[in-house]
């Protein structure tokens, strides 16, 4: 089944891959590894999951991919400009500006759900660790919608 969690275990997961003593390298094959905040999903989890996938890390891990919807435009310029770690593509936050106020609640939201759609499809990512700042209301309404719930089958499911 595919997680719909928060994962027990953090890190930067470039930096887990790149060290060879890595505690997600160790025997214990019930990892989770959470990415952060993924906005640019095919650039930066595939070049991940292929450093994963050539050090033989996509069986012994479970990758999170964090996601957060944006509730506006100053949201995402904000996240742009000011949270260390966050890749923001520029089109996304032209996007939102260029939807008008009232709306963009609405955009935010469908932003988070076709990030999360292009995601399910990048092997080894197992699973969404949503981040919905002071908006935690909107939770079921992305899982639902992005066809996280009910839970999806999947090759590993009982």
């Amino acid at each position: 089944m595919m997680p719909i969690s928060f994962c027990t275990f953090t890190t930067s997961y470039s930096q887990s891959l790149r060290e060879k003593n890595s505690p997600i390298v160790g025997e214990n094959t019930n990892r989770a590894l959470k990415v952060p905040i993924t906005l640019k999903a095919q650039d930066a989890l595939q070049t991940a999951q292929k450093m994963a996938g050539d050090r033989g890390l996509l069986e012994k891990v479970h990758i999170l991919a964090g996601i957060t919807p944006f509730k506006s435009a100053g949201m995402a310029r904000y996240m742009k400009n000011r949270v260390p770690g966050m890749d923001v593509p520029d089109e996304l936050v032209k996007r939102m500006a260029d939807t008008p106020k009232e709306e963009q609640p609405e955009e935010g939201i469908k932003i988070c759900i076709e990030s999360i759609e292009r995601l399910k499809e990048i092997k080894g990512v197992r699973g969404f660790h949503i981040m919905a700042i002071e908006w935690e209301e909107r939770v079921p309404e992305i899982v639902e919608k992005s066809g996280l719930y009910p839970r999806p089958q999947t090759e590993d499911s009982d």
